[in-house]
């Protein structure tokens, strides 16, 4: 979206990835974006939604921005060709979830990903963007007032571009490996360029905020990451269920609590032990078959391959995210002359707890913002 932004803005544009473009964590993405009603009063709801959630004190100004930038931001990819799930009326189809004061989550059928990068990916090829695929990042230097960028693929160069975005998403997956955690995360080497970015002097703030997805499949293995329940289904009439019977936490609560409730439930032994590990029972086995694999296709096709689908599924959380980040301006900019970044690997929009579709649209709206900064620069 950065390159995007940049290129549309008259600005001679190099976008430099270590694979496919496209091959990110993004790509796997199931709830949706987070998309506030075209109004000043929804937009002050999903402002405080935010605030209230995050468990740590924000900036406003950055969160303000950061909501006023969504509605244009997603009527652009509409214009480039994302399918939005829309009613018969042609209004955009609104869901809850978890810490939402009303619906906000939009989507394209149960998985946002895929058609959201279909959709990038064919607005980059039309643009004059030199793409570098499969050139690693090995080196981020200061040369003045440009940064120095070095790249390995069949060979080493080095680019010294007046300005760059540094976008390459945050840390969950290097603190699973080290914490022995499950995690909806594929491998990557995110955390290499953090490491870069922090020894030229960008400050890195609280990396020790994570967040977890609460209902991540416990006795589903295989693939390169870890597979969830996507949020949405607590617009069905699901239950959180221990050992007992008893209820563990309202699922369609905030995330947070119900990611702390249901480890609460592990912790003093009311949980339930499945093949691969222990958790909570989510009743899945009440819902009516046809309504959640129409609904929910994508995971259906999952659960159907692991012999669990219409059946009661036991869920923990997995690690998902990473709310802390490097130090950045509501415009992407670092203290760094130069170097602007975007999405994910930034800290301080969301405090110690996000909500959920927001980590996608902060990707798209912030790295517009930045792309579009660069440019001017």
């Amino acid at each position: 979206m950065a390159a995007i932004a940049a290129a549309e803005s008259g600005a001679d544009t190099i976008l430099v990835s270590d694979g496919p473009v496209g091959r990110s964590n993004s790509v796997m993405a199931q709830g949706g974006l987070q998309v506030p009603r075209d109004g000043q009063a929804s937009r002050d709801a999903m402002v405080s939604d935010m605030e209230r959630s995050a468990r740590a004190p924000l900036d406003h100004e950055r969160v303000r921005r950061f909501v006023g930038e969504i509605l244009p931001t997603v009527r652009l990819l509409e214009e480039w060709g994302l399918i939005l799930d829309r009613d018969d009326g042609g209004a955009l189809i609104r869901r809850s979830a978890g810490g939402l004061s009303e619906p906000r989550i939009v989507s394209a059928g149960d998985r946002i990903g895929g058609s959201l990068i279909k959709v990038l990916r064919a607005r980059l090829t039309s643009l004059p963007i030199e793409v570098m695929t499969g050139h690693q990042v090995i080196g981020v230097g200061s040369d003045g007032d440009r940064v120095v960028v070095d790249t390995r693929g069949e060979v080493e160069q080095t680019l010294r571009p007046g300005v760059v975005v540094a976008a390459t998403g945050g840390m969950a997956r290097r603190f699973a490996e080290q914490a022995g955690e499950r995690t909806t995360n594929p491998p990557n080497g995110n955390h290499s360029v953090i490491a870069l970015l922090s020894d030229l002097g960008v400050p890195v703030l609280h990396p020790e905020w994570f967040q977890y997805q609460p209902f991540g499949l416990v006795d589903v293995v295989g693939g390169s990451a870890d597979r969830c329940i996507p949020e949405s289904i607590v617009n069905l009439p699901v239950r959180l269920l221990d050992r007992l019977g008893d209820p563990v936490a309202r699922p369609g609560d905030d995330r947070l609590d119900v990611t702390r409730a249901i480890a609460t439930a592990v912790r003093s032994g009311r949980s339930l032990d499945g093949e691969h590990g222990v958790g909570v029972r989510m009743t899945l086995g009440d819902l009516d078959p046809d309504e959640v694999s129409a609904r929910f296709p994508g995971i259906w096709r999952v659960l159907e391959a692991h012999g669990l689908a219409g059946r009661d599924v036991l869920v923990r959380p997995f690690l998902h995210y990473w709310l802390g980040g490097l130090e950045a301006d509501v415009d992407g900019s670092t203290r760094v002359p130069g170097l602007l970044l975007a999405g994910e690997m930034v800290g301080g929009l969301h405090g110690r707890n996000r909500l959920m579709g927001a980590g996608i649209t902060d990707a798209l709206v912030n790295g517009r913002i930045a792309g579009v900064t660069a440019a001017d620069r």
